[in-house]
């Protein structure tokens, strides 16, 4: 199982509500349905932010919320996923917030 996580297009500027989609892929490259997601927002100068999978709405196996970016600079997004045969499936990811 593969794990994305996809901010929406766009330079990210303090301020912003962003959508970000969790979508996990079987060896097919289909969609799998999730029983758990964890996604953490850990910002180098604020506060982590962590989100459970009953914060995201689901359509066709694709996870999104919204996000609020408050503090300027990077921030470290690591999300770990469970799909329903209890898979688990960790990644991290990158972005910056510009002031």
């Amino acid at each position: 199982m593969g794990v994305t996580i996809d901010v929406s297009d766009g330079q990210i500027d303090v301020g912003d509500d962003k959508n970000v989609t969790v979508v996990a892929k079987d060896s097919s490259g289909s969609p799998v349905q999730l029983s758990t997601i964890d996604l953490t927002f850990s910002p180098t100068n604020g506060t982590e932010t962590t989100y459970s999978k009953s914060d995201f709405s689901e359509q066709d196996n694709k996870y999104t919320l919204e996000h609020p970016f408050r503090t300027a600079g990077m921030v470290t997004i690591d999300c770990t996923v469970t799909d329903m045969g209890q898979t688990q499936e960790r990644t991290q990811g990158r972005e910056y917030v510009n002031a």
